[in-house]
């Protein structure tokens, strides 16, 4: 049983640190150093707010829709940035300790709702507590992993790779702020 959840959970977040936003984020970070450090305070991000999240989902059908929204705002904004780095031709570099913080707590996906819901369906608030733990572990690798990733793209690259990361981004935050069956 334990053996399973880790799995499952891992898998999710394996597949949370591949969204587009993370990738976004990585690839305006200019060192491995900062992809960790970047990871690091994402993952704590959700930590800090994975509960009080969990809090809102389980409130009026009214609030839900508002905190959806401005979380797939933040995502759009992560899209635009890199897309404005490409447009102007300049590198930017966003602050990994703020981007990683918001992005944890701020942007709410559906691998972050499902992680959300598998702990709270463990009817063990230490056992819940240990999933998010996990999850947020797991993600950090996995955000790590693209940034490592991004080292061997090469530099002549750069500008069609983030143009197509900025793009994949707005469309999916995009898709999920209007898509009403989402999350």
């Amino acid at each position: 049983m334990i053996f399973t959840d880790l799995l499952v959970t891992g898998l999710l977040a394996l597949s949370h640190g591949l969204e587009p936003d993370h990738i976004s984020g990585a690839r305006m970070m200019k060192t491995r150093r900062k992809v960790a450090i970047f990871a690091a305070f994402h993952s704590l991000g959700f930590l800090l707010i994975a509960i009080p999240i969990a809090i809102a989902l389980s409130l009026a059908s009214y609030v839900r829709p508002s905190l959806e929204a401005a979380s797939y705002i933040v995502g759009i904004a992560f899209g635009m940035i890199l897309l404005m780095s490409v447009i102007l031709g300049k590198e930017l570099e966003i602050e990994p300790k703020g981007a990683g913080i918001v992005q944890g707590a701020l942007v709410v996906t559906p691998s972050k709702i499902l992680a959300i819901i598998f702990a709270m369906d463990t009817g063990s608030v230490l056992y819940g507590v240990f999933i998010v733990a996990w999850f947020s572990a797991i993600t950090w690798i996995s955000i790590f992993l693209m940034g490592w990733i991004n080292v061997y793209i090469p530099k002549s690259a750069d500008r069609y790779v983030n143009l197509a990361v900025s793009i994949l981004t707005i469309a999916y935050f995009t898709f999920l702020l209007v898509d009403p069956l989402t999350v």
